[in-house]
């Protein structure tokens, strides 16, 4: 397996980047012929002393054909865009294949009790399981793997308290603001100090 510590993320960017690049040429390319044309017959109507009616038929059918020109444009970058969101799930499912990731050496479990927070207490849980669990399926299979957990991280869900949350993050930038704008303070100080 290849270790890639960018993720998926860069080859989907990059894979987006060229569908931009192919609708920003299609566009370029078609809105800038349609707009030659239709120059063109502006020019020539306009060098005319006195327009007439036909001509103003054929600047008229002139900008309709333009507007279907676009309009086909349109429909054929949305059909590429729908295609490109296709084939991005397919490159993600290809990469996940080929490459090893950190999700394939973690694991997420939830449902703990909310006194559950010793890391520590955690690791051994998971380890015995793990141990009880290789000891069944050798037993049952012969086979031969030895897992083992290397350390837990808790998260805690704030999502019912966000806004104190918030607010405790606003008091702290607030604090620390207020300590730098000090230690400043307090080297200009020295500084104006040793001056004099």
């Amino acid at each position: 397996d290849m270790v890639n510590i960018t993720g998926v993320g860069l080859t989907l960017y990059r894979s987006t980047l060229a569908v931009f690049l192919v609708t920003a040429i299609l566009f370029r390319i078609g809105n800038g012929f349609s707009y030659a044309l239709y120059r063109n017959v502006i020019d020539a109507w306009c060098e005319s002393s006195s327009p007439g009616a036909e001509e103003a038929d054929v600047v008229r059918s002139l900008a309709e054909e333009r507007a279907l020109a676009l309009l086909r444009l349109f429909i054929l970058c949305l059909v590429l865009n729908l295609y490109h969101a296709r084939k991005q799930g397919g490159r993600a499912k290809r990469f996940d294949e080929t490459h090893a990731e950190m999700s394939d050496y973690a694991m997420f479990a939830s449902g703990f009790p909310p006194e559950a927070t010793s890391e520590e207490a955690l690791r051994r849980y998971f380890q015995d399981a793990l141990r009880d669990l290789r000891a069944s399926d050798s037993a049952e299979m012969g086979l031969r793997w030895n897992p083992e957990v290397i350390g837990v991280s808790v998260g805690f869900d704030y999502s019912e308290d966000q806004q104190l949350v918030r607010i405790l993050e606003e008091e702290h930038l607030i604090e620390a603001a207020h300590r730098r704008r000090a230690e400043e303070l307090g080297e200009e100080d020295s500084a104006s100090d040793s001056d004099g």
